[in-house]
C-alpha cells in the first residue's frame, strides 16, 4: 500500500471550488508541467530538442511518506490555512485492475543536469532538481493525447483521510467535512493539526 498527501489551499473561491469538485466527484486535475512551479519541469538542459519523444502530458501530484509537513502546509496550503488530503491506494493490483493513483511513483532528485538520451527521456516528467527533495514528490503521469481531459478519477475507498492545517479557521473546516459527510467515502479521518513541543514537527489529533 501507497499513502499519498495532497495540500490544498482553501483561501479563494477558486481554491474552494477545485476542492469541492474533487470531493464530490472524485475527480483530480492534471497540470501540465509549463503550469507548475518548478521552471525547470519537463524543461532540463539537452532534453528540449527530444521532447517529440514523449506524448502530451498531465502531470498530478503529491507527496510520499517522508514529506516535510511544515514548508509543504506553507507552500501548498495556505501557510497553514488549508488543508492535506490523505490518500491509501494498492500498488500491488494486477495493472488491469489498478486505479489512476496507483500508477504514482516516486521522483528522483538531482543535483546536476542529467544528460537524457531518446532512451532515457521518459525520466525527465520525473527528475527535478535536488531543491525541492523536501516535497518527496510523487507523480503519476495523464496521456492527454489519448484523453484529452484534465481528469482522472479516484476511488472513494482511497481517500483515507482530511488533516485541517494548523491555522484553519474553524468555518472552514465544518465546510469541508459537510462537503465529504455527504459523500459515501468509507475510510475518512479527520484530523486536527498540533505543534509538538518536543521537535519540530506536528502531531495529528483524529477528530470527533
Amino acid at each position: 500500500m501507497l499513502k499519498l498527501y495532497k495540500y490544498r489551499a482553501f483561501s479563494n473561491q477558486i481554491d474552494r471550488d477545485r476542492l469541492r469538485q474533487l470531493i464530490e466527484t472524485q475527480q483530480l486535475f492534471c497540470s501540465i508541467p509549463s503550469d507548475l512551479n518548478d521552471p525547470y519541469d519537463c524543461n532540463i538542459g539537452s532534453a528540449d530538442h527530444l521532447m517529440h519523444y514523449l506524448v502530451k502530458l498531465g502531470v498530478f501530484c503529491t507527496s510520499g511518506a517522508n514529506h516535510n509537513d511544515i514548508l509543504l502546509f506553507s507552500h501548498y496550503a495556505d501557510r497553514h490555512r488549508g488543508a492535506c488530503l490523505e490518500f491509501e491506494v494498492d500498488n500491488e493490483r494486477t495493472i488491469g485492475g489498478s486505479s489512476f493513483l496507483a500508477f504514482s511513483e516516486p521522483i528522483q532528485y538531482v543535483e546536476n543536469f542529467p544528460a537524457f538520451t531518446a532512451q532515457t527521456i521518459h525520466r525527465l516528467p520525473k527528475t527535478k532538481y535536488i531543491a525541492w527533495q523536501y516535497e518527496d514528490e510523487h507523480r503519476v503521469l495523464a496521456s492527454l493525447d489519448s484523453n484529452p481531459s484534465h481528469f482522472r478519477s479516484f476511488e472513494k475507498n482511497e481517500l483515507i483521510g482530511i488533516r485541517f492545517g494548523l491555522r484553519m479557521p474553524e468555518p472552514d473546516r465544518r465546510i469541508i467535512r459537510e462537503w465529504v459527510n455527504a459523500i459515501d467515502f468509507p475510510n475518512v479521518i479527520f484530523w486536527g493539526t498540533c505543534l509538538r513541543n518536543d521537535a519540530f514537527g506536528f502531531e495529528y489529533r483524529r477528530l470527533p
